[in-house]
C-alpha cells in the first residue's frame, strides 16, 4: 500500500479488505473531508493523471438523510464521472451543509477518450461505515467494492 497522501486539508490511506479496498479519511471539517475522499478515490484508481485530455468541468448537488449516505453518494458520483464520462477531477470546489446532509460540488479537471485505470471501483459501500465527528476532526473508513 502507498504512503498516506496528504491533501491541502486532510489525509487518506488505503487499507486492505477481502475482495474490496478501504480508504481511511481524516480531515478537520466536512468540506475538507469530502474533498479528501474524492481525491483519495481518484488516486486509488488512477495514481498518475494521464497527459493530454480536454479541460472539463462537472457539477453535482447531492442530498442524503445522513452524512454516511452523503459520503457514499459523493464517492459514487466520482466513480460515475471516472467510469462513464472518463472525467478526472483535479480540483474540487465544494460546500457541505452544517448537518452533513447536502453537498454542492464544482469539479474542474480533464476528460479523456481513454483512461488507463489501475483499479476499477464498482461502488462505495455502507459496510461498517460510521463517520466520527469531533470538534476538530471528521474521520471514517469507507469500503469500496472492486
Amino acid at each position: 500500500m502507498p504512503k498516506t497522501p496528504n491533501t491541502a486539508n486532510g489525509r487518506f490511506r488505503f487499507t486492505e479488505h477481502t475482495s474490496e479496498i478501504g480508504i481511511e479519511i481524516e480531515a478537520p471539517d466536512l468540506n475538507a473531508f469530502f474533498q479528501t475522499a474524492g481525491y483519495g478515490l481518484i488516486k486509488l484508481v488512477l495514481p498518475q493523471t494521464p497527459q493530454g485530455g480536454r479541460v472539463a468541468e462537472k457539477t453535482a448537488a447531492l442530498r442524503a438523510e445522513t452524512t454516511e449516505e452523503l459520503l457514499v453518494a459523493w464517492l459514487n458520483e466520482v466513480v460515475f464521472w471516472i467510469q462513464t464520462q472518463r472525467f478526472v477531477a483535479q480540483n474540487f470546489d465544494l460546500s457541505a451543509d452544517q448537518n452533513g446532509t447536502a453537498l454542492a460540488v464544482r469539479a474542474k479537471g480533464k476528460s479523456f477518450d481513454r483512461l488507463p485505470l489501475v483499479l476499477e471501483v464498482k461502488a462505495a459501500t455502507y459496510q461498517r461505515l460510521k463517520i466520527i465527528r469531533s470538534k476538530n476532526t471528521v474521520k471514517t473508513t469507507v469500503i469500496l467494492d472492486i
